[in-house]
């Protein structure tokens, strides 16, 4: 019993440690996302975008009745996110609607994924 017993504690200790050195290496090489801002005039350089495809995302964007893009962010060399706020939010604290956009089959379509950003006031 007792060296069933130890041997047991050892694989324990032992699988900790393996998933202790996945997430680590999962969070070493995680993509760093990073947030434009739609009239950086370098935009679609830095999303490595074509003119038109810039274009479609943008009429496709434009269809969020009420809301005008914040931020703009490449996700996948397929896939770009947008967060949006309300015209009239000058502080950008209000929040919005997240959606993304992907390319498949050569156009520039809205994807299900549906979120919401906020901000939170730490008082």
């Amino acid at each position: 019993m007792g060296v069933a017993l130890t041997l047991g504690k050892r694989m324990i200790a032992r699988s900790a440690s393996l998933i202790l050195c996945v997430l680590l290496v999962g969070c070493a090489t995680a993509t760093k996302i990073v947030m434009l801002s739609p009239t950086d005039p370098a935009l679609m350089t830095k999303l490595e975008l074509a003119r038109e495809d810039w274009r479609s995302i943008s009429q496709l964007a434009s269809k969020e009745t009420g809301w005008v893009m914040l931020y703009v962010a490449k996700i996948s060399s397929d896939t770009v996110e947008v967060h949006f706020k309300r015209p009239n939010d000058r502080l950008s604290d209000q929040g919005g609607p997240v959606r993304r956009y992907q390319k498949k089959d050569g156009s520039w379509l809205l994807t299900d994924y549906h979120s919401e950003w906020v901000v939170h006031l730490v008082i």
